[in-house]
Formats: structure tokens, C-alpha cells, sequence
């Protein structure tokens, strides 16, 4: 009985471990990268670029990590210059959440701002 449960946790293991293996080799986050863009720009009301490429990240959490990053200012004022750029940014998500379809940003880490 104990060896018939160890067996299935052992195969659910082997099992999460290949779906991340998979998700990591067949998704490109770069293919997103416009959706990704349109969003962050309504969720923050000014036009966000996302310039740099973007990799999925899986250890210890999943996360997205994006190069250049450029906010630009709200209407109204100069256009030229943004309001921030980011050499990089990592974004972790919750897992289990995301498991049922929910996107909930759990840490953003910001670098050379």
C-alpha cells in the first residue's frame, strides 16, 4: 500500500517536472510581448515599451524577466523623454492561481532604474 502511494507521488513529480520542462521549451514570452505591452499600458494609463527580450524564469518561482523597459509620460507632457526606464525587471507569478487561469503578480524586482 505505502509503495503503491510513493510510486504515485513519484510519478506526479516526474510528471510537473516534464509539463515545466515543456512549458519552458515551447513557449517564447517574446510572442506575447505585444499583449504584454497593451496591457501594462492600461493598467497604467501611459505607454509602456517593452524593448529588450523577455525569458521565462522557473526556479525558485515562476517568473517573467524583460529588458529595457521605457514608461512613457502621460499626455500632456513632453513625449521625448520617458518617465522611467528599466535595464531589466523580474516578475514572479502565484502558482496556484495561475492553475486556474488567474495571473497574480507576486514580486517585481527592478534593475539599473
Amino acid at each position: 500500500m505505502i509503495r503503491k502511494l510513493i510510486m504515485a507521488v513519484v510519478a506526479l513529480v516526474v510528471l510537473l517536472v516534464i509539463a515545466v520542462v515543456l512549458v519552458v521549451v515551447l513557449v517564447d514570452p517574446n510572442d506575447y510581448r505585444d499583449q504584454l505591452s497593451a496591457k501594462a499600458t492600461e493598467q497604467l494609463g501611459r505607454p509602456v515599451s517593452l524593448n529588450g527580450p523577455l525569458s521565462l524564469k522557473v526556479f525558485p518561482s515562476i517568473a517573467l524577466d524583460i529588458s529595457d523597459v521605457e514608461v512613457g509620460n502621460p499626455e500632456g507632457f513632453p513625449s521625448d523623454q520617458p518617465l522611467a526606464k528599466v535595464g531589466s525587471a523580474l516578475a514572479s507569478v502565484q502558482l496556484g492561481p495561475l492553475l486556474s487561469g488567474q495571473v497574480l503578480v507576486g514580486d517585481i524586482a527592478l534593475n539599473n532604474v
